[in-house]
C-alpha cells in the first residue's frame, strides 16, 4: 500500500479593495492592458475566456457579457467552447465596466484607423495590430505592473479571479451567484475554494440566527 503524503492547500492571496484600486491606477499609467485587468477583476472570468472575448459578446444595453469560448494557452487559437458546460454563461457587469469598455472601444477604433496593417478580429483584448494576445504576455504585463506596488503577497494574474469572488462573498453575495459568475462546475467547487477565506461566515450565521430570538 502506497504511503499518502498529506499536502496542505496553498493559501489563496487576494487584493483588498484599496490594493486593487492602487493596482488599477498603476496599470492605467503603465500598460495598454489595464482594461484587461479591470475586466478580470470585475467579472472573475478566466484568462483564456477574457482573451477570446469579441465585441459581439458585450451587450451594452443589457450590461452583460456572454462567455462561450476560450483562447488556448500558448496559442492564438480560439476554441469555440468553454472549460465546462457551466462555464458557458452570461454575467451582469457594472455601469463602471460598461463605460470603461466603451472608452476602450473608441481607442481601438483609432488604432484601427491609424494602422493599415491592422488585422480586425473583433477582439475586445488584442495587440496594437488587432491580433490575439498570448496568455503569457498578459501575465508578464500583470507581473510588471504588480512589482511596482511592492506588496509582500503572492499575487498573480489568476488572483484577480480569486479577488472578485472573495470581495463578493465578503459583501454577503450568495455563494451560488458567485459560483455562476465564475462558471464553476458546481457550487461545491466554489465552497471548497473560498469558504476557508471567510472564517466569519459561520460566526455571522450564528449571530443572525440568534437575532431571531432576541427580545425587543
Amino acid at each position: 500500500m502506497k504511503n499518502r503524503v498529506n499536502r496542505e492547500k496553498k493559501p489563496i492571496e487576494v487584493f483588498t479593495v484599496e490594493e486593487l484600486k492602487e493596482f488599477i491606477k498603476i496599470a492605467e499609467k503603465t500598460t495598454r492592458y489595464a482594461i484587461a485587468f479591470k475586466i478580470l477583476a470585475h467579472t472573475g472570468m478566466r484568462r483564456g475566456e477574457l482573451l477570446a472575448l469579441t465585441w459581439d459578446d458585450i451587450d451594452f444595453e443589457r450590461k452583460t457579457i456572454r462567455i462561450n469560448k476560450t483562447l488556448l494557452k500558448h496559442q492564438r487559437t480560439v476554441q469555440h467552447s468553454t472549460k465546462t458546460k457551466q462555464s458557458t454563461r452570461v454575467i451582469a457587469i457594472s455601469n463602471y465596466l460598461v463605460e470603461e469598455l466603451k472608452k476602450h472601444k473608441q481607442i481601438q477604433e483609432i488604432e484601427k484607423a491609424e494602422n493599415e496593417n491592422y488585422e480586425d478580429n473583433n477582439l475586445v483584448i488584442c495587440t496594437v495590430n488587432g491580433t490575439s494576445v498570448y496568455v503569457d504576455n498578459l501575465t508578464r504585463a500583470f507581473r510588471n505592473t504588480y512589482k511596482k506596488m511592492k506588496l509582500e503577497k503572492d499575487i498573480t494574474l489568476h488572483s484577480l479571479r480569486h479577488t472578485h469572488a472573495t470581495l463578493l462573498l465578503q459583501q454577503n453575495v450568495h455563494m451560488k451567484v458567485v459560483s455562476e459568475r465564475l462558471g464553476h462546475a458546481s457550487i461545491k467547487m466554489t465552497m471548497d475554494t473560498y469558504s476557508h477565506l471567510l472564517p466569519s461566515i459561520q460566526e455571522t450565521a450564528a449571530e443572525k440566527f440568534e437575532q431571531l430570538f432576541e427580545e425587543e
